[in-house]
């Protein structure tokens, strides 16, 4: 039974309501683009959400990101297909 489990999220409401607005918008604004074009929109989108990003750092859009604001992504680096980023404290 559920009620005999206790059960408490590590994040903040704040924290999950971010991620969920993050969630929306990655999926929708970037995820439709393929892997090599808009580039510096999908900078810009992460850049929205507090990442710290080079202006030649590559980003595809098949990447998740946990939580960009917790990015940090330096000169020539690259977030590439299907890696999933955690980016915890």
């Amino acid at each position: 039974r559920m009620n005999d489990y206790n059960f408490s999220s590590p994040y903040t409401t704040n924290n999950r309501i971010k991620r969920m607005l993050w969630s929306i918008c990655w999926t929708v604004l970037a995820r439709p683009f393929p892997k090599s074009l808009a580039n510096t929109w999908k900078v810009f989108i992460l850049r929205c959400f507090g990442a710290k990003i080079a202006k030649n750092a590559y980003v595809y859009s098949s990447a998740t990101i946990f939580m960009p604001w917790n990015l940090i992504m330096e000169e020539h680096s690259c977030l590439a297909s299907i890696v999933i980023t955690q980016l915890q404290l």
